[in-house]
């Protein structure tokens, strides 16, 4: 995470929250960055990682969290279409999107995959944790016990996906 007082966590049952109070330049861009470091350590520590990130105002309290924010971004990660419902990945709600600055170093960490944004699972590289390819993050999951249906969904998000570059192409370099 970038700066250790940028973020708090709240743990709810099997869900770990991460949010903020403080307001900051390029939070989203924190917020990104943050999540792919938490989804490829989630990775490596032997969890599935499967969430949702998004924008709006939270009430934190002792034993509870609620609001806008948490709401959406939980519809993010539980209450997904059955194209997507088994993808082991953080889904980026349209809330999020919204507040991003339309930057490249903030895009490069998006994935899209059929109609929905994603973090993108390899495009950060941490020196401690080493390069994630498809390749490797299939391996984690498989050794954390990711199911038949998981593992299919992540193949099939971590093969037809469209990262920053790829988008630019078919986008912006429609074939002849």
């Amino acid at each position: 995470m970038i700066g250790t007082n940028d973020f708090s966590t709240f743990r709810l049952n099997d869900m770990f929250i991460v949010f903020s109070k403080k307001k900051k330049k390029d939070l989203a861009l924190r917020y990104l960055v943050s999540s792919s470091l938490l989804y490829q350590t989630l990775l490596i520590e032997g969890f599935i990682p499967r969430g949702g990130l998004s924008f709006g105002p939270i009430i934190v309290s002792k034993e509870s969290i609620l609001g806008g924010g948490f709401v959406d971004a939980y519809e993010m990660a539980e209450e997904r279409p059955a194209e997507i419902k088994d993808v082991c990945a953080i889904r980026v709600s349209p809330k999020f999107i919204s507040i991003m600055e339309n930057t490249e170093r903030n895009f490069r960490l998006l994935y899209r995959y059929r109609g929905h944004f994603f973090i993108n699972p390899t495009t950060l590289t941490d020196p401690e944790m080493g390069v994630f390819d498809n390749k490797r993050i299939l391996e984690l999951l498989l050794s954390a016990g990711a199911n038949i249906e998981k593992m299919e969904a992540t193949k099939a998000f971590l093969e037809d996906g469209e990262d920053y570059d790829s988008a630019r192409k078919s986008y912006f370099n429609p074939p002849l």
